[in-house]
């Protein structure tokens, strides 16, 4: 199990980094996107479902330290971040059907899961790596 959680928190991160080269290196490699939304979608569904996950485990076992201690510790709370994922996916799923069938979605969209999906992604591959999923 161990070795399933190491190798989904590094396809997390190495999806963001991919995602965030492609973002800002110059040049006309459009073609790329092509590869890399797949990759996005199933990250995307990973961190809702790590972030959903990591949710009923918390509500299991809740301590008596205080939610800001707690947000300080962990960084975003499991909670959050499951909502957050919906959202994006939302968004990302809206724009890329809209793009495959119309042949361009929103541009603005894009800027925005550009920004939100590393970071995601770099939440829920930490999680994974330090064995807090």
């Amino acid at each position: 199990m161990e070795a399933v959680k190491r190798i989904a928190g590094s396809f997390l991160i190495l999806v963001a980094i991919a995602i965030v080269a492609q973002a800002i290196i110059p040049g006309g490699r459009h073609d790329l996107w092509t590869y890399l939304n797949p990759l996005m979608a199933v990250s995307i569904l990973l961190v809702v479902a790590i972030a959903a996950w990591s949710q009923a485990r918390k509500s299991g076992g809740a301590g008596d330290e205080s939610s800001s201690r707690k947000l300080f510790e962990t960084g975003f709370e499991p909670g959050f971040v499951f909502y957050l994922g919906l959202f994006i996916a939302y968004l990302f799923f809206y724009n890329w059907i809209k793009e495959l069938n119309e042949g361009e979605g929103h541009s603005w969209v894009w800027i925005v899961l550009n920004g939100m999906i590393p970071v995601l992604n770099v939440w829920a591959g930490i999680r994974l790596w330090n064995r807090r999923s």
